[in-house]
């Protein structure tokens, strides 16, 4: 294989290993206190890139239910719901992946050949990015963008939405008249709940919310979106599940 640059003359070959990959997930990604992470509960072809960003969004999601429990603003069943949001979300990248592999790397010659002459014409096999929902777990289904990572804007001050939303806390983003006027006990339902509010939205927030039709936005502190809001009824309700998933917190207030 590569004689065309080396040869037994010029080197000799002292080891070779089979490279070999696999698209596997494991079932149970938690027993007690043990969790598991990365490739130690599912594996992707390398087709995609997208190995370690898997890795990395299951940590982004197991810490702030770690932080919740160990902090004793959640119960110990919040930490039940990492596998059941994350395994449909992995499943949709690793199935891309060998996609992309049967494509890359087919050793079939017939297959190759006409692989071949579709690009030739300019007709390659088009992917779309997958862009898939959460699995079941803390937030509200209902269509998208619920269940979807949200941008990171800029506000109008110039800083970036983390540089002001807490660490490990949910977010309300919304317009500055979209915030309950009226409804009794709201500010205290919101700051018992943990959840920060941003007045100072900006304009980018403002043409997020205007491309999905909303007054506001729930976000969860990994930024995926809790649920969409367009009526104080529905910001109630946002609460009302939250508070399933949350111990009440009064000490944390809304700012």
């Amino acid at each position: 294989m590569i004689s065309r640059w080396i040869t037994p003359e010029d080197a000799t070959l002292e080891r070779a290993a089979i490279y070999t990959f696999h698209s596997v997930i494991a079932k149970g990604w938690r027993k007690g206190r043990l969790l598991l992470a990365g490739d130690a509960c599912h594996q992707t072809p390398p087709f995609l890139g997208q190995g370690m960003c898997a890795g990395i969004r299951d940590c982004v999601n197991l810490a702030w239910k770690l932080e919740a429990v160990f902090g004793g603003r959640a119960r110990d069943s919040l930490l039940d719901t990492y596998e059941s949001e994350r395994s449909p979300h992995v499943r949709a990248f690793i199935q891309l992946a060998v996609d992309l592999g049967g494509i890359i790397q087919t050793t079939d010659p017939e297959i190759a050949r006409k692989r071949d002459a579709r690009f030739a014409c300019e007709e390659p096999r088009m992917f779309d990015f997958p862009q898939p929902q959460l699995g079941p777990g803390v937030w509200i289904s209902g269509g998208m963008p619920a269940g979807q990572v949200f941008p990171q804007p800029r506000l109008d001050d110039g800083r970036r939405l983390d540089e002001v939303a807490w660490s490990g806390r949910f977010c309300l983003l919304g317009h500055a008249s979209f915030l309950g006027e009226g409804v009794p006990q709201l500010e205290e339902r919101i700051a018992a709940a943990g959840v920060v509010v941003v007045m100072q939205s900006g304009r980018e927030i403002c043409q997020w919310l205007s491309l999905h039709q909303a007054q506001g936005v729930l976000l969860r502190p990994d930024r995926y979106v809790f649920t969409l809001l367009r009526t104080n009824a529905d910001l109630l309700r946002a609460l009302s599940v939250l508070e399933q998933h949350l111990i009440p917190t009064p000490w944390v207030k809304a700012v």
